[in-house]
């Protein structure tokens, strides 16, 4: 009875040996696969970035030297506004250092937020003199 079943186990792992190595030489993806992969990526990676270049931004500072909240996408959003979009934007900045970010009430990073889901938004923004910059919006999908 083992006999029976150390024949056929052995042709097979035979098969799939054989067989593996042949597939193993044979490269996953062609040349041309991986360009035109490699060209996709890149050309989201400039979709991506090209969002945030789109708002023309003013680099200035105000003169209290208070932090700025900036909205680099979608263009025209301001203060208290509302804007139908896929995600707002936001970037922050000032003369001193900013130690704090919170969108409404939850701590976020100091240098930049994206945000994607519809809904009201508070921002406030802290420097380490105690500065407060606060910006306001509604996100519509």
């Amino acid at each position: 009875m083992k006999k029976f079943l150390f024949i056929p186990l052995t042709l097979v792992l035979a098969a799939v040996l054989i067989l593996g190595s042949q597939f193993a030489n044979k490269p996953l993806y062609t040349r041309e696969e991986i360009e035109s992969f490699n060209k996709e990526a890149a050309e989201k990676i400039s979709r991506s970035d090209a969002f945030v270049d789109e708002a023309g931004e003013d680099n200035s500072l105000p003169s209290d030297g208070s932090p700025v909240i900036r909205v680099n996408y979608p263009s025209g959003l301001e203060n208290g506004g509302t804007v139908q979009s896929d995600r707002v934007y936001l970037r922050f900045d000032g003369e001193n250092e900013i130690i704090s970010a919170s969108l409404n009430g939850m701590r976020i990073s100091t240098t930049e937020a994206m945000i994607t889901t519809a809904g009201s938004y508070e921002v406030v923004v802290e420097d380490v003199l105690g500065n407060v910059a606060e910006f306001e919006f509604s996100l519509i999908k």
